[in-house]
């Protein structure tokens, strides 16, 4: 397919949604609780805490510690 062109396909089911679901613990946080994350990029957990506290109506806050990050919930 060139620049542009695009198939249009009918009757093909979407997959389940992936919301709610993440690799980290933020569903079971209470405020004041903290985890920590090492070998990840400070931009992926945070993207991670935006999507999940929006989704959750939660706040989280992040710090680098040491070669990893610590992620608290903080509302």
């Amino acid at each position: 397919m060139k620049n542009g062109e695009f198939k249009i396909e009918k009757n093909k089911p979407m997959p389940a949604s992936r919301s709610g679901k993440s690799k980290y613990p933020f569903a079971q946080m209470k405020v004041g609780d903290s985890f920590r994350v090492e070998g990840v990029m400070a931009a992926k957990v945070s993207r991670s805490m935006t999507t999940y506290g929006k989704l959750l109506k939660m706040k989280f806050s992040q710090r680098q510690e040491g070669e990893g990050y610590r992620i608290w919930r903080t509302k």
